[in-house]
């Protein structure tokens, strides 16, 4: 909860009474006019009202997305998580400026629902604490019945048939040791010492239970939730197959050096890798540059790290154009599943008064397969209609990657016009609604984890079956 509130501003600007006035956060009700700036964090659930043209929110404390949402004035989803003409309370003013309405405040604001549901969530006693529980009360029962017995036979017995025989403070003394004897002292410890034993010899094989009372109930599961990025995955992918639609390379070992070194100069070898670097979020340690490109510590996903291992292993190619800067850059998530960078790119046409841009996008092939109507050839180093066929040949080679327990990935670009200014809110909308059409695809690349770790897999997969266990993955859709 404390961590939650941190992430309240303490004050905010409010236009009240026809004037700008520092106010406290908390002093805020629905309808006050609410000023916002790059820096500030959002003091309540607002609307907004007008903006700069540029103004960018950061959610992740929210959603868990790194990528940076754009405001609007106009509602762009019925949802109102979604839209984005909605500034939630605690996320951060990336860039740009605007005005906005109070709407929800306080513990009616998504994050005070948030913080509603954490403080007021009801835990359930586990089994191994009904059970000590259900056995405390079998004791105690016990425990009070024989000292009632004990008390009942010295009044109506012993004390009358034989009155120098127990005196009443050696009943009582009797008394108490029988209660000292039966009720367990001991037995907290003894589980505690017990469970954390076992939760020892777990953490030895890399399991770490979340608390103690979760460890008796492993020995009777029947179902197993695993999750899968750095679970199932080591995180340590490599490219194995590269596919071009009249093509396809499997790499082995060193075959990654030198897989397209005597084709350097092919257009659709030279578009793959271009693509391949640029539509890439990952980067080498710099400490590790000295090393092999095989060796090198990766910064970034997993999937990003293998394909930029990729490019980088292959030979240099006189005519690979890297731009310097990218002009645009939307995210992989999971409701686009693609990522999109954008690069100018010297004018092709010097009497069109747009500047041109090189689109770049790898995603899900069964996303970005149907939006393209042509693709780069090897056989004819030209750009060539897609026809129906091929492209059922593209989905041939996607099936047969995706059977050799390999992740997809297809890459694809087209040459873009917008009408918006850069670095506008307009020109983001613009490039992003014409990015899935008309595209040229260049290649997939198949991708994959060590193959220890899917022997691994496989092997404990049999074994909880054998056991009567069923095994559940979970992954973000």
């Amino acid at each position: 909860m404390d961590s939650i509130l941190d992430l309240l501003p303490s004050d905010t600007m409010v236009k009240r009474d026809g004037e700008a006035k520092q106010l406290e956060a908390a002093n805020l009700v629905c309808g006050d006019i609410v000023f916002l700036r790059a820096g500030d964090k959002v003091p309540a659930d607002v609307r907004i009202l007008s903006h700069s043209g540029d103004i960018r929110f950061d959610r992740s404390v929210l959603t868990g997305e790194s990528e940076e949402v754009e405001g609007t004035v106009d509602p762009t989803d019925t949802n109102f998580l979604q839209s984005r003409n909605i500034a939630l309370m605690g996320t951060t003013v990336l860039n740009g400026s605007g005005i906005g309405i109070v709407v929800l405040t306080g513990s009616r604001s998504v994050i005070g629902r948030v913080a509603d549901s954490s403080v007021n969530l009801k835990k359930e006693a586990v089994l191994i604490q009904r059970e000590i529980w259900r056995f405390v009360k079998i004791i105690v029962s016990m425990t009070i019945f024989l000292a009632l017995l004990i008390l009942f036979t010295w009044v109506g017995w012993l004390r009358v048939d034989h009155p120098g025989f127990l005196t009443v403070p050696a009943m009582l003394v009797n008394v108490m040791a029988c209660v000292v004897a039966f009720i367990p002292e001991g037995m907290p410890v003894a589980v505690a010492l017990t469970l954390m034993r076992v939760a020892h010899r777990m953490k030895a094989v890399n399991i770490l239970p979340k608390s103690l009372a979760t460890v008796e109930t492993l020995g009777c599961v029947n179902v197993v939730c695993s999750d899968k990025t750095g679970t199932l995955t080591q995180g340590n992918m490599f490219v194995k197959t590269v596919a071009f639609l009249d093509r396809t390379v499997g790499l082995v070992g060193d075959q990654m050096a030198n897989c397209f070194d005597l084709e350097e100069s092919n257009p659709a070898i030279v578009a793959l890798r271009r693509a391949a670097l640029l539509c890439n979020d990952a980067s080498f340690e710099p400490t590790s540059l000295h090393l092999p490109v095989s060796q090198r510590t990766i910064q970034g996903n997993p999937t990003d790290g293998a394909v930029l291992r990729f490019a980088a292993s292959q030979p240099p190619m006189r005519n690979l154009d890297i731009p310097d800067t990218r002009a645009l850059e939307i995210p992989f998530n999971s409701k686009n599943k693609w990522m999109l960078t954008l690069f100018e790119i010297p004018e092709l046409e010097p009497d069109q008064t747009t500047r041109a841009y090189r689109l770049i996008i790898k995603g899900a092939p069964d996303i970005l397969l149907p939006a393209c109507t042509h693709y780069w050839s090897t056989e004819t180093r030209a750009v060539t209609f897609l026809t129906p066929d091929v492209q059922d040949r593209a989905r041939r080679i996607q099936d047969s990657l995706s059977q050799n327990a390999e992740r997809v990935i297809l890459f694809c670009e087209k040459i873009i016009r917008p009408r918006s200014v850069r670095g506008t809110n307009a020109f983001r909308d613009e490039v992003e609604a014409y990015a899935v059409e008309d595209l040229t695809m260049i290649g997939m690349l198949g991708i994959v984890d060590p193959r220890e770790m899917r022997l691994r897999i496989r092997s404990a997969s049999a074994e909880k079956r054998v056991l009567g266990s069923s095994w559940l993955r979970e992954t973000m859709l």
